[in-house]
């Protein structure tokens, strides 16, 4: 656009004061926004701008969820689908969503292998970030109590958001009923805990048949059952 001449810009008086001045500026900008031309030219180079602005946090986004879901027992198609945050409703996914951890900070998902669990826990990583452990890397990290294996060990009971998942394919039961007995007891106060078992409640509480873990559970856990057909195959 051409530029003004001094004579344009500052009317028939030279400005005497700062209000002059403003003036002028205020009266040349509403000429300017006046002109179709340069109007649209300055709306293409805003939506430009707010299209590259939305792709970079879109990028920015999907890198996190993906770095979030490293470690993770789910498949590549099933990482692609929660960076994307697109995945299919089930039973399991809607009761990570729909859980509140003031009211239960324990969540434990039982049933039917295949349905999709792991899957949901993925989804909480994903949303929120936090630390997944299957049950028998877990059970022996807690084998030991001292130097790092300790450390990490204080770093899942305060972690905000833990998942554990492969319950009942531990090497010990016994010694895992006491590894989850400290997490519930160390994690209660407002940590989310997500426990994963391919069985009924029933199963579950058998295989950890301790009166005090029970009691636990009873206070602070939301227990999910979900049945039916194996879901493997496409989400």
């Amino acid at each position: 656009m051409r530029r003004p001449t001094d004579d344009e810009f500052w009317g028939a008086e030279k400005p005497r004061s700062v209000a002059d001045v403003l003036t002028n500026l205020r009266r040349v900008a509403e000429a300017r926004d006046a002109d179709p031309v340069a109007r649209a030219k300055r709306d293409e180079v805003a939506a430009r701008a707010a299209r590259e602005d939305a792709a970079w946090e879109r990028k920015r986004r999907h890198e996190l969820r993906a770095q979030r879901l490293e470690g993770v027992a789910i498949t590549e198609d099933d990482v692609s689908i929660l960076v994307a945050g697109e995945p299919r409703e089930t039973r399991s996914l809607c009761a990570v969503r729909d859980w509140d951890p003031l009211a239960r900070p324990v969540l434990v998902l039982c049933g039917t292998v295949g349905r999709g669990k792991t899957f949901a826990g993925a989804w909480l990583l994903a949303e929120l970030g936090g630390r997944y452990m299957r049950a028998r890397a877990l059970e022996r990290l807690f084998h030991g109590r001292y130097g790092e294996q300790a450390d990490e060990q204080d770093v899942l009971f305060r972690v905000p958001t833990l998942v554990v998942d492969d319950l009942g394919r531990e090497d010990d039961p016994q010694r895992m009923t006491a590894v989850l007995l400290d997490l519930v007891d160390e994690r209660r106060r407002g940590h989310r805990t997500l426990l994963i078992h391919n069985g009924s409640k029933r199963a579950f509480l058998e295989s950890y048949a301790d009166l005090r873990l029970r009691s636990r559970l009873g206070q602070s856990a939301l227990w999910v059952q979900d049945r039916g057909e194996d879901l493997r195959g496409g989400r």
